[in-house]
């Protein structure tokens, strides 16, 4: 445009901010805990991956996919 060459990820905020947004959420989610929300970080030593606190990453409680749901659940009705 106007002799310029331009790239998508020159400024992807401007072009398209619902992707902006999706990014950020998605890059966040791999330091917020999945089971409470605090700092966590992703962890791949499991049957899948999450990112999980301290606390629940030696907690096999919240290791199922069953749980996972569960707590989908209850986000998704507050």
């Amino acid at each position: 445009i106007n002799g310029k060459i331009l790239s998508i990820t020159d400024d992807i905020d401007r072009i398209d901010p619902i992707s902006a947004i999706v990014s950020r959420a998605e890059a966040a989610s791999f330091q917020i805990c999945a089971v409470c929300g605090a700092t966590g970080e992703l962890r791949k030593d499991r049957s899948w991956f999450r990112t999980l606190c301290e606390r629940h990453a030696v907690d096999n409680e919240h290791d199922t996919m069953e749980m996972y749901w569960q707590l989908i659940a209850l986000h998704v009705r507050d």
